[in-house]
């Protein structure tokens, strides 16, 4: 099969390249003039340029294609982004659906986000049906259930879409410091206080092969958790600095603590205009213990539950090769 891959370039969709092309498909990446290809580095594939917020651009990119694989997506949680999260997030989907439907696409696999769907209550894990509550909102949420909104419209237009929920990812070929800054950070001591909450840890092999398994099997309209192992993060911390050497934060934030200083790095931020390292967003989101099942993705696409220490190592392992990490200085006694 040959696959357009959009945010090819980036974490999940560099590892989905890989794996296409480990199982014989042609892979195209959808790059903007400005993209960096270093995730990209080794793996055979197609450019094509354009940008989904730009509708003319994806119909030559889509020609000839079987499978869309639409990672692309702002994850900024600011509220200063709203708007520019949601011309990304729902508006570049909108793009993508119609150019997919106009190409006649076998297949169109979204990438959304555990983040789009509610937050269980303590105690419980989610699934699929899970539905936002809250009674306020926030940027980055909003527009990946708006993006979700524009997919099941597509496929309501008989476009084959499948959703995919993952958690957070680990891994190889995080060249952006996603979810791998949380090992710099600890090896650096940027961590001081661990917020009270939880969530799931995937693995990024498994995730793009999760993704492949939904381009031939997935249910199409309907929505797949992969977000892995559940862990507080005091666990996920401590994971992390025994394999990187580090040293996990011992103090433990309360969860309205996290919220004041979330809220007042969001003030300051109205005068800056530069989204600060701490959200309300976040600090939020962090405080809850964001536990879903993957049980469906397990039985229909074969999702592998890798354990959260084998991803960290593999993360560790390819910025060491790359060189953005090094191993940490011995100490003598």
């Amino acid at each position: 099969m040959k696959a357009l891959v959009t945010g090819g370039s980036g974490f999940l969709g560099s590892n989905i390249v890989k794996h296409l092309v480990e199982q014989g498909h042609e892979a195209r990446v959808l790059l903007r003039n400005t993209s960096s290809t270093k995730a990209l580095e080794g793996l055979d594939h197609e450019k094509a340029f354009g940008d989904i917020t730009d509708a003319e651009s994806l119909a030559p990119a889509m020609k000839g294609v079987d499978w869309v694989f639409h990672t692309a997506a702002s994850v900024s949680m600011w509220k200063g982004s709203w708007k520019r999260s949601h011309e990304i997030n729902a508006g570049g989907t909108r793009n993508m659906v119609e150019a997919a439907l106009k190409a006649g696409v076998k297949r169109f696999i979204h990438t959304s986000s555990i983040s789009a769907l509610g937050i269980p209550k303590n105690g419980e894990v989610g699934d699929e049906t899970l539905e936002w509550t809250l009674p306020f909102d926030f940027a980055y949420n909003h527009s990946k259930r708006e993006a979700e909104k524009e997919v099941l419209k597509g496929a309501r237009q008989g476009l084959q879409a499948v959703i995919l929920n993952p958690g957070m990812i680990l891994g190889e070929r995080d060249v952006n410091l996603n979810g791998g800054s949380m090992l710099l950070d600890i090896r650096n001591g940027n961590i001081p206080i661990c917020p009270p909450g939880g969530n799931g840890v995937c693995d990024a092999d498994s995730v793009a092969k999760a993704h492949i398994a939904a381009a031939e099997r997935g249910a199409v309209g309907e929505r797949h958790i992969v977000a892995g192992v559940n862990a507080t993060f005091r666990e996920i911390f401590e994971t992390v600095a025994e394999v990187v050497g580090g040293r996990a934060p011992s103090l433990r934030a309360p969860a309205e603590l996290a919220h004041i200083i979330g809220k007042t790095c969001d003030f300051f931020s109205t005068f800056t205009k530069k989204e600060p390292d701490i959200t309300f967003d976040k600090a939020f989101w962090s405080s809850c213990r964001n536990y879903y099942s993957s049980k469906k993705a397990q039985e229909l696409l074969g999702f592998e539950m890798t354990p959260i220490k084998v991803s960290v190592e593999k993360c560790y392992d390819w910025y060491l090769k790359k060189g953005i990490m090094t191993p940490p200085t011995p100490t003598f006694r």
